[in-house]
């Protein structure tokens, strides 16, 4: 991404990720490969569609990425929370775009949509994302 960080070492004034902790419906995990922290993810009821579960933040160590590890930690979230899902991804992404089509495919067998919409940000403007959407199998 082009972006930076503040001066705090914060992306962006929409980052309510750390707030968010402990709020209903909020949970945040740390992945884990053995005993290594690979990652973390949380996830939330997306505000827009509260009936569906969204993947607010889901990061992977550079180090721990191409070993099939983020898609095992996905796939664990979307079998934790059965029902319907959001994944959202900024176009600029176009790693992460690529991850989340393969992975939700594969858990989904294809049955998912995938949409170009607008994310409008009260603090940073609007943002071009994909969004997937579909239902755990679980």
């Amino acid at each position: 991404m082009s972006w930076g960080p503040n001066r705090k070492g914060q992306y962006g004034r929409c980052d309510k990720f750390i707030e968010s902790w402990g709020l209903p419906g909020h949970a945040t995990y740390l992945i884990y490969e053995s005993d290594v922290v690979a990652g973390f993810a949380g996830v939330h009821p997306y505000p827009l569609e509260p009936e569906r579960t969204e993947i607010q933040k889901f990061f992977v160590l550079r180090k721990f990425k191409r070993q099939g590890i983020g898609r095992r930690a996905a796939n664990l979230l979307f079998n934790r929370y059965p029902g319907s899902w959001l994944v959202r991804v900024i176009d600029e992404n176009e790693s992460a775009i690529h991850f989340w089509a393969n992975v939700i495919d594969d858990y989904t067998g294809s049955a998912y949509t995938q949409t170009s919409e607008e994310y409008v940000c009260e603090h940073s403007g609007t943002w071009p994302m994909q969004y997937f959407r579909f239902e755990s199998v679980n």
